[in-house]
């Protein structure tokens, strides 16, 4: 971890006046963080609370309460190392990337070259990958043989493959396969780079390496709640829709202060459950341009599911909007392109909810002209295609 001393917590007493004079103050302390509580008994219920605090600054980062019965402690007390430990990681991270920010590249440390480009790749704009790379570089520049360094090379050519961007397709494919590997070399307990790799591998329509690195990821590290979240939509994908809630349960668990940490997921796990209202309700909590490109043709999905055409339509267009500017180059983009791109970009490895949603707008003139512009080409269907060349004119 990236600081210099942690004080775990302990039950509070109250101090005798004499006693309270030795105590150390706050500002006193040789420390970066500090982690501490209070735990007090009403009746039979235990109240405990917990604070993270950031001693330099004085600042409280993270609090969260937690009760139960007595009988209930060593119960209480998992929950509450499992929530520090995961809570701990991301609000630290979140001050370390402020602190780094103020300064240059070539200042930071491995760690802190980790920390920036993989922030970077979360904002999800086009070019978050090649300037993540930089800090990639970096890292690897400082330490050949930091695992880490290798993963999120591979996660920046994973999230430009995993969107067709088909100029770059054989490069991107192979960026994030490679990279992965040689992560893995390195440090094969790398929880990340293991979950890393079974996304690659479901991407490439290979399910049971997909599942196997999946389940690997989840051995090594089931408290970190991003990887958590990674393995849960793999297994939406794969059909394992049961183990996906009891994985968002368990992101959900680790960091119960953050809402939209697990939304995603769990709307792309209502969805196709067959509970539209559900999933647009979290949906809809996302800020718009972030979360994947192709979210609002979910959307479009669940009312069409609905039987809302005119909310399908208007969610449809935020999708080819979306699609235009982050996949087709910022051209504006046919109806048929998008629809094909999102049949090809989900890697179902059985039936899926869209599958009628498909079907409808593969074959409506009247409400998408553009999804059949000549007789001549084949119509749409709900299986991905396999990847061509194709000459147009010139």
């Amino acid at each position: 971890m990236p600081f210099t001393r942690l004080i775990p917590w302990r039950m509070a007493r109250t101090l005798h006046p004499d006693e309270a004079t030795d105590s150390p103050r706050l500002e006193d302390l040789d420390l970066d963080y500090l982690v501490k509580g209070m735990a007090r008994l009403r009746e039979d219920t235990l109240h405990i609370t917990m604070q993270l605090i950031n001693v330099p600054q004085n600042r409280l980062v993270w609090a969260e309460k937690y009760q139960g019965g007595i009988d209930e402690i060593l119960g209480i007390q998992e929950q509450i190392v499992e929530t520090l430990v995961s809570s701990l990681q991301r609000f630290v991270d979140d001050d370390i990337l402020q602190e780094i920010r103020k300064k240059p590249l070539t200042s930071l440390n491995a760690y802190e070259c980790w920390l920036r480009g993989y922030r970077e790749l979360l904002a999800g704009t086009p070019d978050t990958g090649e300037r993540a790379r930089v800090s990639f570089r970096q890292e690897l520049a400082l330490d050949p043989a930091y695992a880490r360094a290798h993963t999120g090379m591979s996660l920046s050519y994973f999230n430009e493959w995993s969107c067709r961007l088909w100029s770059r397709w054989e490069v991107t494919r192979n960026g994030a396969f490679t990279w992965a590997q040689k992560a893995l070399d390195l440090d094969p307990h790398d929880h990340v780079s293991n979950a890393i790799l079974g996304r690659i591998y479901l991407f490439s329509g290979e399910y049971e390496k997909a599942e196997h690195f999946l389940r690997s990821s989840l051995r090594i590290n089931p408290n970190d709640s991003e990887t958590v979240l990674m393995a849960a939509f793999g297994f939406i994908y794969l059909g394992l829709t049961d183990e996906a809630q009891s994985l968002c349960d368990r992101a959900r668990e680790l960091n119960p202060s953050d809402r939209l940490l697990t939304a995603s997921a769990e709307a792309f796990l209502h969805f196709e459950r067959g509970e539209p209202d559900q999933a647009l309700a979290l949906w809809e909590l996302r800020e718009n341009g972030k979360g994947w490109v192709d979210t609002s043709a979910f959307m479009a999905a669940c009312h069409y599911l609905n039987g809302d055409l005119d909310r399908m339509r208007k969610c449809w267009q935020d999708y080819l909007d979306e699609f235009s500017e982050k996949i087709n180059g910022g051209t504006p983009a046919d109806a048929r392109t998008a629809l094909q791109w999102m049949m090809d970009v989900n890697p179902y490895r059985s039936e899926t909810r869209l599958k009628p949603f498909w079907e409808y707008m593969g074959r409506t003139e009247t409400e998408f002209p553009s999804l059949h512009p000549e007789a001549s080409v084949p119509p749409i269907t709900s299986e991905p295609q396999p990847y061509r060349f194709e000459k147009e004119g010139d």
